[in-house]
């Protein structure tokens, strides 16, 4: 979907598709192992709670969903091997080689999965934030309509 495709979406599509995606990422990420911790299964699951009930805008989780974040970027953290330098590119053979370097984080198998979980809810937050921002805007308008 391209961008301009997104910002033609209706508030109730936004919605629809962020409930979703709220569900989706609480779902994979109660299901993996993250929670074994015995401290950090119940914190998960209070604080995915209203995502997996499809209830992703209540403004009680702010600190909850942060809090999730960072459980999952320091789990990222802690399954992380090393790192190298990797090249992105191709040799011509006039100019020699053509691309970029840049420096790749080496995690374990639970690190690449626990990364794929913060990814998603990392769009899963961006999301949720353009979706206020668009509700707040709205509500702007409908108020100044209103004068």
């Amino acid at each position: 979907m391209t961008k301009q495709e997104h910002d033609e979406l209706s508030l109730e599509d936004l919605v629809f598709r962020l409930v979703r995606m709220g569900r989706v990422v609480a779902t994979d990420i109660l299901a993996s192992d993250l929670g074994a911790n015995s401290r950090q299964g119940p914190l998960l699951e209070r604080c995915l709670r209203r995502l997996s009930n499809g209830q992703p805008l209540d403004a009680r989780d702010g600190g909850g969903l942060d809090a999730v974040r960072s459980i999952l970027q320091r789990e990222v953290d802690e399954e992380t091997l090393g790192s190298v330098w990797e090249f992105e590119g191709a040799h011509d053979p006039e100019f020699g080689d053509v691309g970029t370097v840049r420096l790749v984080r080496l995690v374990t198998q639970r690190g690449e999965t626990l990364a794929t979980l913060l990814v998603a809810f990392q769009r899963f937050l961006n999301a949720r934030e353009e979706l206020l921002d668009r509700m707040r805007v709205d509500n702007v308008l409908a108020t100044a309509h209103r004068n």
